[in-house]
């Protein structure tokens, strides 16, 4: 069983993901922004994030250069969880920032089970 980091302001959207994660039979810790995730993932062993972009305290983009920088260059998959994806520049920060993906909203349930079968043991 792995442990899923889902980082979202939206209740709503972090009960929907960790439904379908604890449906697949593995662990979740939730967040409600960055600053959360930050300090949620320094507390515990994360094998993979979900997080939204677009959040108060610190953004998606934000919260990955901490863990980037926290883990040494080497963080866990990191899923970016966004409307926001025609921005070129975004992409290529968190792509540096250890971003592995984007998952557009709003996306299909299917596309979450995808995600954790390539990406979890």
């Amino acid at each position: 069983m792995a442990t899923v980091l889902v980082v979202d302001d939206s209740e709503m959207q972090r009960n929907n993901i960790r439904d379908l994660i604890e449906k697949a039979g593995h662990a979740v810790l939730l967040a409600t922004n960055g600053q959360e995730g930050v300090e949620v993932y320094q507390k515990g062993n994360v094998d993979l994030i979900l997080s939204d972009h677009n959040m108060p305290v610190l953004t998606g983009l934000e919260m990955c250069r901490k863990i980037s920088t926290i883990s040494e260059g080497k963080p866990p998959p990191i899923i970016m969880i966004t409307t926001e994806i025609g921005d070129d520049s975004i992409k290529a920060a968190a792509k540096e920032s250890g971003v592995k993906a984007w998952l557009v909203k709003p996306f299909k349930d299917e596309a979450i089970s995808l995600i954790l079968k390539r990406l979890l043991p």
